[in-house]
């Protein structure tokens, strides 16, 4: 059987990987990682997205990845993500009734996206008073023609397109585990989400990511954008570090994260009788040092650093070149794992 293949394209960096097996023991075959030249997904310049598309080319090549069919993610910042509470419906009365409805959702009219939707929860009777819930994903057409296009210029036949949110959400958390508060760290932005019984409860994004931490050390600390980068990479969120001097620079744009993770803490303590008790984090962000303390002091939940191919099997050569970035793969493993 051949490998299933994620890609996901990032504004900072571009990651691959092919599995073998079925969900949830899988082989990493192989798996890569490379620069995006062009630094963000929103350009729609035909030249710079040739420019990704042979990055694409390029990394799926260093990877080994033979492959051509492959699955790949639409950023979570360029769509639209909800979970809506609507009366119980049979599917084909919700279907006739998200056709009429789902506008007062979506703030663009519904002829330039394409709209899915899934049942998430269930009342038990049709008698009950609770509410379905419901994911409902809307992506502008122009976002996804632009992607397909990328990847068709890379030589690649796309199978399937995944919001971020949808894609992390398969792998991140197990179906058995309790429910959770998912933050992924990406360059330009952050997606925050809950999952309980392996489906998603609530689910939005955040036009704010890595690179906005770095250009506050920057400003803060006089420094040059690229030193500033480093900075955040070696020092992170350590207060000992600098007199504290990088923490206090980097604070106000801490200071929303940590705000807007509160409202999914508070929405869920509103809709369900236990609290949230754990915050897994993702992304190339969660690798910063001290970040991991510096939340769970403020939130007080354990946080940890996500694992998204947890009992996974891996080649011993890719494993060796990869091992602890796992949670920077949580988009392209959770492409892979899906049907």
């Amino acid at each position: 059987m051949a490998a299933r293949v994620g890609v996901d394209v990032g504004s900072a960096a571009i990651k691959v990987m092919a599995v073998s097996g079925s969900f949830p023991k899988l082989e990493v075959e192989a798996i890569g990682m490379g620069i995006n030249p062009v630094g963000n997904v929103g350009t729609d310049n035909e030249a710079e997205g040739k420019q990704i598309a042979e990055a694409i080319k390029r990394t799926m090549a260093d990877a080994g990845i033979k492959e051509r069919k492959v699955k790949a993610a639409l950023p979570e910042w360029q769509v639209y993500t909800r979970v809506i509470e609507v009366p119980p419906l049979s599917e084909a009365e919700l279907a006739s009734a998200l056709s009429w409805e789902a506008e007062q959702y979506i703030p663009v009219p519904l002829a330039e996206v394409n709209l899915d939707w899934q049942i998430l929860r269930r009342p038990a009777t049709s008698q009950s008073d609770e509410k379905m819930e419901v994911l409902l994903v809307a992506a502008p057409k122009q976002i996804v023609d632009r992607r397909v296009g990328w990847l068709l210029w890379a030589g690649l036949e796309p199978v399937g397109l995944e919001t971020e949110i949808v894609a992390g959400s398969r792998v991140v958390v197990r179906g058995d585990e309790a429910p959770t508060l998912v933050c992924n760290l990406g360059a330009v932005g952050t997606t925050v989400s809950i999952i309980e019984a392996g489906k998603l409860v609530f689910a939005y994004a955040l036009t704010s990511g890595g690179i906005a931490l770095t250009r506050a050390i920057a400003q803060g600390l006089g420094l040059e954008f690229a030193q500033a980068e480093q900075y955040k990479r070696t020092y992170g969120v350590d207060e000992a570090q600098l007199e504290g001097k990088q923490v206090q620079a980097m604070e106000p744009v801490l200071g929303a994260l940590v705000t807007e993770l509160r409202k999914g803490i508070n929405f869920y303590a509103g809709r369900r009788k236990e609290g949230l008790k754990r915050l897994i984090l993702t992304g190339g962000g969660a690798q910063m040092p001290g970040l991991v303390m510096y939340l769970a002091n403020r939130l007080t939940l354990e946080v940890v650093v996500g694992n998204p191919m947890v009992g996974w099997s891996w080649d011993a050569g890719v494993k060796q070149r990869f091992e602890g970035l796992e949670s920077v793969f949580v988009v392209a493993a959770g492409l892979t794992a899906g049907d």
